[in-house]
């Protein structure tokens, strides 16, 4: 099950005080899908899964990591959301 613009994309969890995790999921939009919103992919994913599974974050990335062997880096994408959030936070606070 795929989202017809989503070309690649990847869901971990970042840490939360309240909830101890929150989903978020990192997009590699297709060509096309240059209309595409983090509320459309939200939707979408709560009109195919349970509401439990829709990330409370998307974030829209080029390409995501991998290894030589096509393995994604799902630790590498953990570390730079999570310290993209921070940055963002301190920019705000």
């Amino acid at each position: 099950m795929a989202h017809p613009a989503v070309a690649d994309a990847a869901v971990v969890g970042l840490s939360d005080d309240e909830w101890g995790q929150r989903i978020a999921a990192v997009v590699s939009i297709d060509g096309d899908g240059d209309a595409v919103t983090s509320d459309v992919l939200r939707e979408w994913v709560r009109d195919h899964l349970r509401s439990s599974k829709t990330p409370d974050l998307v974030a829209f990335w080029p390409e995501l990591p991998r290894t030589a062997t096509g393995k994604l880096l799902r630790r590498q994408i953990l570390e730079d959301l999570s310290s993209t959030l921070s940055a963002e936070n301190l920019a705000t606070s």
